[in-house]
């Protein structure tokens, strides 16, 4: 069998407007119908295995782009998966 899973659903609409600061780089994006929010923009090769990325930000790797919404956290765990949290003391 199957197992399915409902996750919150956001939608994600990016500007142009980019700042560079190494590895990381951010830009405005929309998440859904909230203000714009200032983004980070994260390379996926440059996150250590443990980091924790809080929401808003978007991870960029070489085969995939994992968006992480405000008042969500994402680690990098030791099976090289991302783990995404979303919980009501997260901010």
């Amino acid at each position: 069998g199957r197992l399915a899973i409902r996750l919150p659903q956001t939608k994600v609409a990016a500007s142009t407007r980019v700042k560079e600061t190494g590895s990381r780089t951010s830009r405005i994006a929309l998440f859904d119908i909230d203000e714009p929010r200032e983004t980070m923009i994260v390379r996926g090769d440059s996150v250590r295995i443990g980091e924790l990325i809080d929401g808003p930000a978007i991870i960029e790797e070489a085969t995939t782009t994992i968006v992480v919404p405000p008042g969500v956290h994402a680690t990098l765990s030791s099976a090289d998966s991302y783990l995404l949290e979303w919980g009501s003391d997260i901010d």
